[in-house]
């Protein structure tokens, strides 16, 4: 049965084609051991060539085992097997960079290499329905639009290569019973059982929870909306593409006149084409950005700005609106004592900054120095709480990492960063009692960490206007 929805999901999707070279992501786990029972089944009736990647990413005591499990398996399955090992929780101490997402950085540049090695056509990774519900889900929660929620994509291109999941209709229960049916064995991971990570908590406590209270069959419901959002995008992106392309100039300015046009739905998603196509990151995507970005064309004054990030804005010349650099002269950030708690506005740099008041911190993760928005907790459990305030680093600006021994230069981690010269006076540097307690997109100094659940804290965020 699970063999034949497989079949059927690759079909009717054109996931692997006779002929191809597919090399299978296996971690050991449940799921990717389903995966490769599967494509083993399917190799003659289908006509492909199968072979297996897997990648030790060094953050388990049992990571070693889990690899000589999966060489095992394939030896026993008569199926190529190629692995290598990364220390991910080395690349996870580099600012800006979790655990999680060092991980799956790591993964998909080893099975492009792979790929590209072994001469594989695409890469096969086993997300399932049950992924695909939780990552709905966590995107909802998130505020994304129509957009987001199409969820995990059947295939697509990453690193250069074409990885394809035929497993997106096949549920987790549906698995366990396979391999229980099958008497094949596979390895646990037990960090999959901390709901300390968003995701884990999603499985194991919130999905049950609407299962029991709303709908026994939530996830199925969730990845349908996936699958629905998933083709309507598809038309909607082809018909912004021929609805754009006359409203781009030959220099890549956008003309005000052409967008004006469009109905406002298609006005955003064609500013969200336009400004990835000049360089803007899919993170950078943000509705409250689109939308003032939407004001700032429907403007009569004929200029204005909206800061895109540090580094670059949408600049509004009359009929056009163009991706600029920021000038390091008039976007220098001038010391400004924060409102705490509350909202302080930045007109000139185009910043707000949002101070609450609260107990404990939230698990955040930094992004790469200077992108925003971003968002850090610091203590704040003074009886007389002292001024905080935000400018722009100055030369022998210092901070000492929450974390790490010793201090850094703020010159160093922007040149680090890679932020050119004339860039770096546009990020903002929180400063109190003299010392820098926070620079965005890095980590906190250490003697501002809280340290326990109930402690006083501030919450500090900042984010574009």
């Amino acid at each position: 049965m699970l063999i034949q929805k497989i079949r059927t999901s690759i079909r009717e999707h054109g996931l692997i084609a006779r002929g191809e070279h597919l090399l299978a992501g296996v971690s050991g786990g449940a799921d990717s051991v389903a995966m490769l029972h599967a494509l083993a089944a399917l190799r003659e009736p289908i006509g492909f060539r199968l072979s297996v990647a897997h990648l030790n990413h060094h953050i388990r005591p049992e990571a070693e085992e889990d690899a000589h499990f999966v060489e095992s398996l394939c030896g026993g399955l008569g199926i190529p097997f190629t692995g290598s090992v990364v220390d991910v929780p080395a690349r996870a101490a580099e600012p800006g960079v979790s655990l999680e997402m060092a991980a799956r950085a790591a993964r998909y540049q080893f099975f492009a290499e792979a790929a590209a090695t072994l001469g594989a056509d695409a890469v096969a990774t086993a997300h399932t329905q049950d992924d695909q519900a939780e990552t709905v889900l966590l995107k909802l929660c998130r505020g994304a639009g129509s957009a987001g929620l199409d969820g995990i994509a059947r295939s697509s291109m990453i690193q250069g290569i074409r990885v394809v999941r035929p497993l997106l209709d096949v549920s987790r229960t549906e698995i366990e019973h396979f391999l229980q049916e099958e008497q094949i064995q596979w390895r646990e991971d037990a960090t999959n059982a901390d709901t300390a990570f968003k995701r884990n908590c999603v499985r194991h406590d919130i999905l049950p929870l609407l299962a029991q209270q709303l709908n026994p069959r939530i996830k199925e419901a969730l990845a349908r909306t996936a699958a629905i959002l998933s083709g309507e995008n598809a038309l909607l992106e082809q018909l912004t593409t021929e609805a754009l392309r006359p409203a781009i100039k030959e220099d890549g300015s956008l003309a005000v006149a052409e967008l004006r046009q469009m109905p406002p739905a298609l006005q955003r998603r064609a500013l969200q084409q336009w400004l990835l196509q000049m360089g803007a990151s899919a993170a950078q995507m943000r509705f409250d950005l689109v939308e003032r970005v939407v004001s700032l064309a429907a403007s009569e004054s004929g200029s204005g700005s909206v800061s895109l990030s540090a580094v670059h804005r949408v600049q509004r010349e009359y009929a056009r609106l163009r991706v600029v650099a920021n000038s390091a002269d008039d976007d220098r950030i001038p010391e400004t004592l924060i409102t705490v708690p509350g909202e302080t506005l930045l007109e000139a740099t185009g910043l707000r900054i949002i101070a609450t008041q609260r107990t404990g911190f939230d698990r955040i993760v930094p992004g790469p120095v200077g992108q925003l928005p971003a968002q850090a907790c610091i203590r704040w459990d003074f009886e007389v709480p002292p001024e905080i305030h935000v400018r722009s680093w100055q030369p022998g600006d210092r901070i000492g990492p929450f974390g790490m021994d010793g201090s850094r230069k703020l010159q160093d981690l922007l040149v680090d960063a890679k932020l050119p010269r004339h860039e770096r006076a546009h990020i903002p540097v929180f400063v109190c009692r003299d010392e820098i307690v926070w620079l965005p997109g890095y980590r906190i100094s250490r003697n501002w960490a809280v340290l326990d659940e109930k402690q006083h804290s501030l919450q500090l965020r900042v984010e574009a206007q």
